[in-house]
């Protein structure tokens, strides 16, 4: 069977709100620390729901970096956490990681997002 490979939209994970959709009067930086406990339970969901040797990248700006190691919330996601440049678009990043993934693993984006910016282009 192939191989899962989950990228989380981790800034888009701890925006969200109860029902769907995401916050938009949430400030910039860092969530409340609420929201981060959003983030860490959608991957222990993954993690203990998931196929058996799933594979999870969670992908965030490299400015929380320093808040987010403080955070208990999310202690033990070090491994898994993909730093990206804080003014990119972690879009791109999500979708050049699921496009560059080997043939034997299914890549899957974990986000409320619909990338409708990046349609018709290509991340490979």
């Amino acid at each position: 069977p192939p191989r899962l490979l989950l990228l989380l939209d981790g800034r888009n994970i701890m925006r969200s709100r109860p029902g769907g959709g995401k916050s938009r009067s949430a400030p910039s930086g860092m969530p409340p620390e609420e929201n981060s406990r959003l983030l860490r339970a959608a991957y222990d969901w993954l993690i203990a729901n998931g196929p058996r040797g799933t594979t999870i990248k969670v992908y965030l700006y490299e400015n929380l970096q320093e808040r987010m190691e403080k955070d208990a919330s999310l202690r033990g996601l070090e491994d898994s956490i993909e730093w990206t440049p804080s003014r990119a678009d972690v879009d791109v990043f999500l979708l050049r990681c699921a496009s560059q993934a080997p043939a034997d693993t299914h890549a899957l984006i974990v986000t409320n997002d619909n990338f409708d910016d990046h349609r018709g282009k290509e991340f490979g």
